[in-house]
């Protein structure tokens, strides 16, 4: 979708409306750039959006101050090999490895620096977070552009205290298996261990073997997400008699809905992140807001079912398990008062729609 395309598509859709012409432009921080000229051409605002953590997008954008500050080589490879480093002052320390365009090569590299160069020239995005979580990277990227934490962005029953959305389907990759939802309303409150590996990551059959072990070991109900293609090059395989022997405190499906997860919903979590910015999420997770453990693998790259049992224990009937769920269950609270008339989010959501509907100026 280069400039030409959008500005093509303005130009047909301004030809088609007579009253509901183009009047702002949203774009998705990973392709805004050269989107500023089309929007200067119109004379309309426009606001990029990134949807992921906030220290992602400042991690990203401070990428050529990183450069010339000598922590990263010009390809993004850090100076300091596998080095917990402090690379914007506003975040934690990072080991190096976790840095997200690593996983991409040099090609995502680039693409992380023309990101940058895009939200240079725009200067205002928008980030599905809200200051209270997210505060002071909020602070170390407002001094370049001007940052607008505007989530959580989940339907308003979520907020409320429903148990689910009555909304339409959010748009999805896959399509969710919502009967699984029935099963878990018949079951005690905070008593089922969710377990996913997200839509695209691909495990070896070893370490699925572990989790069914360990999954069948607990004897705890558990909703467990096993894609077809989760196995790389083949179709996942379960022990022999594993289904048969849970079935009864099990339910496995495709994909469950996403929406009655995490903060907002006050879960807290396990962490065994597999690429890109996933590893970045689990320090915010465990090391700064406090809401989750780590799954450590072994060395040879496999989360053993005893140290799937020992972080579950911890999470569930430790000292420190009790310290985390307080925490996520304050943060909880703090995430749906934000959006409420008066909040941080509701605040930047109001002050984005009358930007949007002023013509540019400059």
């Amino acid at each position: 979708m280069a400039p030409s395309v959008i500005l093509r598509l303005i130009e047909v859709i301004n030809e088609r409306e007579k009253e509901h012409k183009v009047t702002g432009i949203i774009v998705d921080a990973m392709t805004c750039f050269g989107l500023n000229e089309v929007a200067n051409l119109y004379q309309i605002p426009i606001f990029s959006f990134h949807a992921s953590l906030v220290a992602n997008c400042a991690l990203r954008y401070f990428i050529p101050r990183l450069i010339s500050l000598g922590i990263l080589g010009p390809n993004g490879a850090p100076k300091e090999d596998q080095k917990k480093i402090r690379y914007i002052p506003s975040m934690p320390p990072l080991r190096s490895g976790d840095l997200p365009w690593l996983f991409g090569g040099v090609k995502m590299f680039k693409r992380c620096i023309r990101m940058g160069e895009g939200l240079k020239q725009i200067k205002r995005v928008l980030t599905n977070s809200f200051y209270e979580l997210d505060g002071l990277v909020v602070e170390e990227l407002s001094k370049d552009l001007e940052v607008y934490p505007i989530g959580p962005m989940i339907p308003d029953e979520f907020l409320e205290g429903a148990k689910r959305s009555t909304s339409k389907a959010l748009p999805s990759f896959w399509a969710d298996d919502v009967d699984c939802l029935e099963w878990l309303d018949k079951q005690h409150t905070q008593s089922v261990i969710y377990v996913s590996f997200g839509s695209l990551a691909v495990w070896s059959q070893s370490q699925v073997e572990e989790f069914a072990a360990w999954l069948e070991a607990t004897q705890r109900q558990f909703l467990w997400v096993v894609r077809s293609d989760l196995i790389e090059g083949s179709k996942t395989i379960f022990p022999p008699g594993f289904l048969e022997r849970v079935w009864n405190r099990s339910r496995i499906v495709f994909l469950a809905p996403q929406l009655e997860e995490s903060i907002t919903m006050g879960v807290p979590m396990l962490c065994s992140p597999y690429f890109v910015d996933q590893f970045f999420n689990r320090t915010y997770i465990v090391d700064v807001w406090k809401i989750g453990l780590p799954l450590e693998s072994n060395k040879d790259g496999i989360i053993e079912k005893g140290e799937i049992a020992k972080a579950v224990d911890r999470l569930l009937v430790g000292e420190d398990g009790a310290e985390i769920r307080k925490q996520v269950t304050k943060l909880m609270r703090t995430s749906r008062d934000t959006v409420k008339e008066g909040g941080s989010s509701f605040n930047n959501y109001s002050i984005f729609l009358q930007q949007m509907k002023k013509k540019l100026v400059d």
